[in-house]
């Protein structure tokens, strides 16, 4: 699935909003990925594809759950790959992008993988020239780097689709689920905010669905308390200013904030390093915690 990161090529992580500088060019689109802090290489369930040719760059990634999130994201990998390639002339990348992760969705239920229960976050990401088109479900989000005043800052690309957010808590509610956590007697939360079947659903109970975001592929049986495949599409035209992007699963912003991601790397000029600076950084924060997660992270240098 692509390139693995190598730690001997990673640079040591910096502290907190310290830059590390860089001359020269280097790679301007780069993607690392691990299974995390503790966690064996079998249970890596995070996918992903990219590519960089002239002034055309694309990265997916996919984050997997559930029992067969493996080879689900596997095979969404194929999929969408294969509704772009049929689509490639459609002037509309935003529509053509939704209608991709529609269309992998449907067929991902159809196919004999058991998705029943297992699923994925997803985002999108093409640049053509200046033009950056950005799709997504879950939460693997897109951040920018801006310079303002000699700084950077971050923003954020694309929709975090949260449990927690009051449009997407909504129609869950309507549906019949509830967020919240899961709590065990004399012991409390043992979960985050997630969304369960609630006292009105035939399943009510059951220590399901538990999903923290209410948009994914896959994972069919959660459709039954309001989670929805529908992504969301954002658009961006590139200044001179916009000096970096980074695409990312759960795996790094859970523990590492867009601003201190932009700062960390907004000194470097390769790719590869920034990347792998990243995913070094995520990793140490996750060791702190004494566990880990599948982590997989894209960054990409505006070189105009």
């Amino acid at each position: 699935m692509g390139n693995k990161s190598g730690k001997a090529e990673a640079p040591v992580a910096p502290a907190p909003n310290t830059p590390v500088v860089e001359e020269g060019p280097g790679e301007a689109l780069w993607v690392v990925d691990s299974p995390g802090y503790g966690i064996e290489d079998g249970d890596m369930m995070d996918g992903h594809f990219f590519e960089h040719t002239g002034e055309k760059s694309a990265v997916a990634l996919f984050d997997g759950h559930g029992q067969f999130g493996k080879d689900a994201t596997s095979k969404a990998i194929e999929l969408i790959a294969q509704y772009l390639e049929a689509n490639k002339e459609n002037p509309n990348k935003g529509e053509m992008l939704k209608q991709a992760f529609l269309d992998t969705h449907q067929k991902l239920t159809l196919s004999d993988i058991d998705v029943t229960t297992s699923g994925m976050s997803g985002t999108f990401v093409a640049i053509d020239n200046s033009e950056l088109v950005c799709c997504n479900v879950g939460d693997a989000i897109c951040v920018l780097g801006t310079e303002v005043e000699g700084k950077l800052t971050a923003s954020v690309l694309s929709k975090n689709h949260a449990v927690t957010d009051e449009v997407e808590k909504g129609r869950i509610e309507t549906k019949g689920g509830v967020v919240k956590c899961w709590e065990i007697d004399n012991v409390g939360d043992v979960t985050d905010m997630c969304v369960w079947f609630g006292p009105s659903h035939p399943k009510s109970g059951a220590q399901a669905p538990g999903l923290r975001v209410a948009r994914v592929i896959g994972h069919t049986e959660a459709a039954e308390v309001g989670v929805v495949c529908e992504a969301d599409v954002g658009n961006k035209t590139l200044t001179a200013t916009d000096k970096i992007v980074i695409v990312a699963t759960h795996g790094l912003w859970a523990v590492v904030t867009p601003e201190e991601a932009v700062t960390a790397i907004g000194g470097l000029k390769c790719a590869k390093k920034a990347s792998n600076l990243l995913l070094d950084m995520a990793t140490g924060r996750w060791e702190e915690k004494w566990t880990g997660e599948n982590t997989t992270i894209a960054v990409f240098y505006n070189q105009k």
